[in-house]
């Protein structure tokens, strides 16, 4: 099962967003599992959805994502944080992985998807780099995954149903999989190991500005959230830093044995 810790605005309809993503090596990924930084778009096929300032839909069934993904059993055993893009269409029944089940375009390879295009912080004390992404379209346009400013390429409007025209909400925040190893919660860790909001020193998220429906750039309200494993892994939504536009997210956990039953 996936666990998340993750902070959603629905405040939309929006064309997009940017967030500025840590890129730290997880001290520890169990077995054949992941750790995972990210933001996702997604949006509702529900044709008569409203959208509601701090409401999400019934469904968020077209999703896009791009981010940092440590998974050791793909990637020769290190744990070295890889970019990945991704969507699913159902959900998250199925989800695709760069340039898989013939979703993503890439029209740029500077930047190679699956890569570990920065070396990522291992220690709390140390320098931790991070990476500005983006998810945007215009009006009429597919949805763009940018790096760095760099256009990385687009998901074709066909794969989606309806379409996809907006999206109705944007997320931040990370992820674990989780496959209970010995009948116990895994230890893999997410973000930096720290888990707000008690820890002062865990991973965060940066810079996090909406694209509105007319295609500004705007400063949002994440009032939303999922933490499916509090006691794990948890995120808080910090306050407006004068020396960074947007919202700041700190997110993570331990993981462990002991932080939480495994479910009935």
């Amino acid at each position: 099962m996936r666990e998340f810790a993750v902070a959603i605005a629905a405040n939309g309809p929006y064309r997009g967003a940017y967030v500025l993503l840590p890129v730290w090596k997880a001290a520890r990924v169990h077995g054949s599992e992941f750790t995972a930084t990210f933001l996702i778009v997604g949006g509702t096929v529900d044709t008569g959805f409203l959208p509601t300032p701090g409401q999400l839909p019934p469904d968020v069934t077209n999703q896009i994502g791009v981010g940092f993904f440590a998974n050791p059993s793909l990637n020769g055993g290190d744990n070295n944080p890889r970019l990945n893009v991704f969507y699913t269409p159902d959900g998250g029944k199925s989800q695709c992985y760069n340039l898989q089940c013939g979703g993503f375009i890439q029209t740029n390879k500077d930047i190679a998807l699956g890569a570990s295009i920065v070396n990522g912080a291992s220690d709390v004390n140390d320098h931790v780099p991070y990476v500005l992404v983006s998810i945007a379209k215009d009006a009429a346009g597919p949805w763009h995954v940018l790096v760095n400013d760099t256009d990385l390429g687009y998901y074709p409007r066909p794969i989606f149903p309806w379409l996809f025209p907006e999206a109705v909400a944007n997320v931040v925040g990370g992820a674990v999989l989780n496959t209970w190893p010995g009948g116990k919660h895994t230890d893999t860790v997410m973000g930096n190991g720290r888990r707000p909001p008690g820890d002062d020193r865990t991973a965060v998220v940066k810079g996090y500005i909406a694209i509105n429906a007319a295609g500004a750039q705007v400063v949002d309200q994440l009032t939303l959230g999922v933490h499916t494993a509090p006691s794990c892994y948890d995120f808080t939504v910090l306050d407006y830093s004068e020396d960074m536009p947007g919202i700041t997210v700190a997110f993570g956990g331990s993981g462990g044995p002991d932080c939480s039953p495994r479910p009935a």
